[in-house]
């Protein structure tokens, strides 16, 4: 069986959605330990174990940026020139990746990450696709809402 895309692969892509907040003074809350580790469905506190090695490849960097909905300042995560060019690659390699949805029909229809969009009642991106593929790679979309994504996002 296909393995799914690996924590590294998903953070990547996570934070390619956010490459414009880089030289931002005020973040979404997605870039920070805990918006990442809702987005790949991790606990927070491997969050930087998870991302050391795209921090030593060069690929992200960590500074301190005011946190939309948070009082304090907190750390946030931006991919580098370098980290959106591998995420862009990885994106590029992924997109291929094959899985089952289970439409709002019932019906169980085989799609590609690149093309979910034709087959989803609504937009998902690739990370969030991944988060709620099930060990045999089928996302039940019968149980997913907008709403409910939003709300394990925050």
């Amino acid at each position: 069986m296909i393995a799914k895309p690996g924590v590294q692969e998903k953070v990547l892509l996570h934070l390619l959605d956010y490459a414009d907040f880089k030289e931002k003074v005020e973040v979404p809350f997605s870039l920070s330990q805990m918006g990442i580790a809702n987005a790949v469905a991790i606990a927070r506190s491997n969050v930087p174990r998870a991302i050391s090695g795209l921090r030593d490849q060069g690929l992200l960097v960590e500074r301190q940026a005011h946190v939309q909905g948070v009082s304090r300042k907190r750390k946030a995560y931006f991919l580098t020139d370098s980290g959106i060019i591998a995420a862009e690659e990885t994106w590029a390699r992924l997109r291929e990746f094959q899985f089952r949805c289970i439409n709002i029909d019932g019906e169980s229809v085989s799609t590609s990450l690149g093309a979910a969009h034709e087959v989803l009642p609504f937009t998902m991106r690739p990370v969030d696709i991944i988060r709620y593929l099930d060990d045999n790679l089928i996302l039940d979309a019968r149980s997913l809402s907008e709403d409910l994504i939003e709300r394990d996002l925050s």
